[in-house]
């Protein structure tokens, strides 16, 4: 064997093991581990807990807030909640239900104690997920009602227009699925 050729057969060697090095850390990258090793670029991970009855509103415009005077007493909602047909426990299963068939959506936090969950919603053409807290709270008679927060995690993100759209056609999905 030449110089030449041993010069050679290093080379491809070394390419190889730059080329599997490459695709393992793009595998590593696209996994969540991977994600959060450089640091959370998204917001997420300062998704700070919501108190509904406590809460204050940022007022950047990039929020929207559906809730009864008589629980967020410290904040103004854009909208007042819906009374639906069915306990807590039912409606909030059935929100679930829905984010579950919703690839754009994933569950970040669920508190079956105090019926509160956390989604990040991903929209199109949009680098980084805006956050939804959902509380879901029995009224009288059987019935419930849900509480909502949306609101942008990073940068000029979604208006307070886009957030009502958003929760607007999910309640109206729910409802049709109740």
């Amino acid at each position: 064997m030449s110089k030449l050729d041993k010069v050679r057969s290093n080379a491809i060697a070394i390419s190889l093991i730059v080329m599997v090095a490459g695709m393992a850390a793009m595998f590593f990258f696209m996994t969540e581990s991977g994600r959060n090793f450089l640091g959370d670029k998204t917001g997420e991970g300062s998704l700070a807990e919501v108190d509904f009855p406590t809460m204050t509103l940022l007022g950047n415009g990039q929020e929207y807030l559906i809730c009864s005077a008589q629980i967020c007493q410290a904040a103004k909602a854009h909208a007042k909640p819906i009374i639906f047909d069915v306990d807590a426990s039912t409606l909030m299963q059935a929100f679930a239900d829905y984010s579950d068939d919703q690839s754009s959506i994933r569950t970040r936090k669920l508190n079956l104690g105090a019926r509160q969950i956390d989604f990040l919603i991903t929209s199109p053409n949009m680098d980084f997920p805006d956050a939804v807290t959902m509380r879901f709270i029995n009224t009288k008679n059987g019935a419930s009602m849900v509480l909502v927060y949306s609101r942008s995690l990073v940068g000029s993100g979604s208006s307070a227009s886009i957030h009502a759209a958003r929760i607007d056609s999910w309640i109206e999905a729910v409802q049709l699925a109740l």
